[in-house]
This record gives structure tokens, sequence and C-alpha cells, in this order.
């Protein structure tokens, strides 16, 4: 019996054993399979967290794409400018050089047309105009202010008066110069000095002296420089044939002018007083007598000096002695048979203002005398600031004209060739079948015309409808690109527990 209880309880013991044990493989299996299931769940959500890196990656990718599209077409946009900038720079390059060419070429082409009428008026040509218009253009860089086409004016007007064509060169330098210094204008200048060689036989030697002679009776008398030099050109022949002087000449117009004697006055007074004079010294008669009396001298010596430059000391002595007959004076000019309203007056207030006269008359000599005056004056001025620009603009004037002179030749001969071929397309047009010819052109020309820019409008149109849609586009590349920016964004799983 013992044996059995034994065996029994053994039995009870031994199920109850495995009954632990399979619990504890229960409680193993469970674990096994919460453990499994934390390794499941562990895996879905690393899964999940790779899906939702891979999202943010591709988001980010996109942008990245966005960026370098929207870099690119900033890179296009900076070129397209860039090159708009090239473009101008050329342009601005073309024009620059164009612009100095048309310069050059004309300013020869002014230089040509100004000396043009030097050759003309002087009759000269070959080596002897190329010497003077190289003469014209130092005169113009270092001489005188005045430009080379002035210089070439005065110049043509010389040639014109009937200057020498040997003393071209200074009448136009003394011309330039006496206008600088005086109220005179080139042309007044130049007709001045001109009518002294012509009417006067001043040499072009001289032309400085009879400057310097119109200028210091201006600056110390009462008469403006063009005020002597017009009444000069209007009594030098008349002087001339008494025997005065260029500055004798000049002494007597500033005498005239200073006490407001017109030029054409002057010349008629002068005229009939010394035709009068003359008719009395060759009579040799009381009026001779009676001229000599009232200057104060001999009768010979009226007779000697009349036609020489004498005779001058002995004119002013006779006004000087006007003024001393009082009121005589005016019997002394009737008997001489100076009786015109206007002449009397005249020769009057010349005697009132005898030292007038007589300060003129020294002041033409030491004036005509002494030619430095005309260049001590310019060089007042040329020594300017001012005066020194110009030279500087007329030498880069001379400059351009020289290397335009190059050019034109070959221009020159190309127009040349130009207009022969127009005329002989224009003789050709006279024939009637070519007439026909050109009246056809001219209907195709026509139409071509009318049908290009009928294709010019169509392009606009086209243009402008490829410009709308293309902007579109663009708009809604834009609204797009920030939606898939957006949908790119990572989303986390939730998790229980």
């Amino acid at each position: 019996m013992p044996d059995i209880k034994q065996t029994i309880e053994f039995n009870v013991q031994g199920t109850s054993e495995l009954h632990e044990a399979a619990e504890s493989i229960n409680t193993i299996a469970q674990a096994l399979d919460n453990i499994k299931g934390k390794v499941v769940g562990a895996d879905i959500g690393k899964g999940l967290d790779g899906a939702g890196r891979g999202g943010r990656e591709a988001g980010e990718g996109f942008d990245r794409a966005g960026k370098a599209a929207e870099e690119a077409k900033s890179r296009i946009s900076n070129m397209r400018y860039a090159l708009y900038d090239v473009a101008a720079v050329m342009q601005n390059i073309s024009k620059t050089a164009f612009g100095a060419f048309s310069t050059v070429v004309k300013e020869s082409m002014e230089y040509e047309s100004a000396f043009a009428q030097v050759k003309r008026t002087n009759d000269i040509a070959g080596k002897s105009a190329d010497e003077l218009r190289g003469k014209l253009e130092q005169m113009a860089a270092s001489v005188t202010t005045t430009n080379f086409k002035d210089l070439s004016n005065i110049a043509a007007l010389g040639g014109q008066l009937g200057v020498a064509k040997e003393s071209i060169t200074d009448f136009t330098e003394t011309v330039a110069k006496l206008s600088a210094t005086t109220d005179l204008s080139l042309d007044k200048s130049g007709e001045t000095i001109a009518r002294f060689q012509t009417i006067m036989g001043t040499t072009g030697q001289n032309f400085d002296n009879i400057a310097s002679s119109i200028l210091k009776v201006g600056v110390n008398s009462a008469a403006t420089e063009s005020q002597i030099a017009n009444t000069s050109t209007q009594i030098s022949a008349m002087g001339k044939f008494a025997g005065l002087t260029e500055y004798q000449v000049v002494g007597l117009s500033g005498a005239l002018a200073s006490i407001g004697v017109a030029p054409e006055l002057s010349r008629g007074v002068v005229t009939r007083m010394f035709t009068q004079m003359q008719k009395a010294i060759r009579g040799g008669g009381d009026e001779l007598n009676l001229f000599a009396k009232v200057a104060g001298v001999s009768a010979q010596e009226v007779q000697s000096a009349w036609g020489t430059s004498k005779f001058s000391d002995i004119f002013v002595k006779f006004i000087a002695g006007l003024k001393n007959q009082g009121q005589g004076a005016i019997g002394v000019l009737k008997d001489l048979g100076i009786k015109a309203s206007r002449d009397v007056p005249t020769i009057l207030r010349l005697a009132e203002a005898h030292k007038t006269l007589e300060q003129t008359m020294r002041d033409a000599e030491s004036g005509y005398n002494d030619s430095k005056t005309l260049n001590d004056q310019y060089n007042q001025i040329a020594s300017t600031t001012a005066g020194k620009l110009e030279m500087l603009k007329n030498a880069w004037s001379n400059l351009k004209a020289e290397i335009g002179r190059s050019t034109n030749s070959g221009i020159g001969d190309m127009l040349g060739s130009l207009t022969g071929l127009v005329q002989v397309l224009a003789n050709l047009v006279q024939n009637p079948a070519a007439q026909w010819i050109a009246k056809l052109a001219g209907a195709f020309l026509t139409a071509g015309g009318i049908l290009a820019g009928y294709y010019a409008k169509q392009a606009l149109v086209l243009g402008g409808a490829y410009a709308l849609t293309t902007a579109q586009r663009s708009m809604g590349i834009a609204m797009q690109h920030p939606i898939t920016s957006i949908r790119s964004l990572p989303v986390r799983p939730r998790r229980d527990g």
C-alpha cells in the first residue's frame, strides 16, 4: 500500500510539475509573441520613418530642382541683359568710330571748300596753292587766334581786291591782327588794307605799318578805328593826289572822324578843298599868295611842296592859320574858291580843332614808323588763356582736316563715279523701253512694300499671342511649385501606447 500511495503521490506531483512547465512554456511563448509583435511593430515604424525620410528627401529634391530652374531662368535673363549691354557698347563704339570719321571728313571738306575760293580769286594752283594753304594753317595754329576758314576768307578777299599774290600771306596776317585788336570786322579790315595797296601803292611789307598807324590814332583820339578806316578809304585817292603818304591820310582821317565828320562828307570836302588849292597853286596869283600867307610860308614853298609828302605840313599850318583869322576865315575860304555850304562849316570846325589835327598827324606817323604797335597790342590778346585756347582749337581743326584730307580724294573719286553712274541711269530712263521697265519695277516695289507691311503686322500679332501664352505658362508653373512642395512634406504614423 505504501508503494501504491507513493506512486500516486509521485504521479500527482509529476502532473503538477507538468502543468507548471506548460504554464512556463506558455508564458515564454507569450513573451516571444510579445517580442515578435514588438519587433514587427518596430520594423513597420522604421519603414514608416524611412518612407517619411524618403518623402522629405524627395521634397528637398523638388525644392532643389525648382531653385535650379529659377537660377537657370535668372542666368538666362542676366545673360539677355548682358547681351543687351554688349550690344549697346558695340553700338556706342560704332557710333564713336563713325562719328570720328565723319568729323574729320567734314572738317576736311570745309577746309577744302574755303581754300577753293582762295585759289580761285588769287589764280593759284599746284605747289603754290599747297604752300599758301600750309602757311594759313600754321598761322591759325601759332600766329593768330583766327581759324583757317576765316583766314581763307581774308586771303580770298585780298585776291578779289587786287592784292598781289606774293603779299597775300602778309595781307592775311595783318588783317587778322587788326580785326582782333580793333572794332573792325575781318571784311572791313581787309578792305581798308587792300585799298591802301591799290590806291596808294602800299607794299606787303608795310601792311603792318598801316595797321599800327590806324590803331595808334584810334587809341589816342576821339575816333574809333572803324571810323578812321572808313574815312581813310574815302579820302585816300585825293590824299595821294595832293601828295599825302599813307600815315598822313590816316592822320587827317582821324581828325575829321574825331570832330564827327561822316566819311562820305569828308570825301566831298577834301576833294573840293584840294582841287581849289591845286588851282590856286598852279595859278600862281593872289590865291596862291593868300594860301601861303595863311599857312605862314612862302608861295614858293607851297608850290614845291604840292604833290609831295611835304604838303601835309603846309596844309596843317594852313588849317591852324584859319583859326587865327577869326571871323575873316570865311572870307579867306571864299577868296580861295571854297564856297559850298557843306565845305565851309566843315573846314572851320577842323580849324577850331587844329590841335587835334596836329596830334593825329603825329600819332599816325609814329604808329607807322613803329609797326610793333600792332603786334604789341595783338600779343596782349593772344597771350591770354582764351587766346591760347583758340589757337589750340585751330591746331586741332588742322589735324582733323589733314587726316580727312587723306581720305577725301578716295571719297571724291567714288562720288564722281556714282554721279556718273546716276547720270547714265538718268539717260537710260529717258528711253521708252526703259521707262516701261521702270514702271514695272515701281509696281513690283509697291506690291512688295504692301506685302512686307502685311507680314510685319501679322508677325507682331503672332509675337504678342506667343508672349501671352508664355506668360500664362510661367504663371501656372509658379503656382504649381508651392503645391508640390506641400505634398512632399513627410507624414508620421500615429503609434499606440
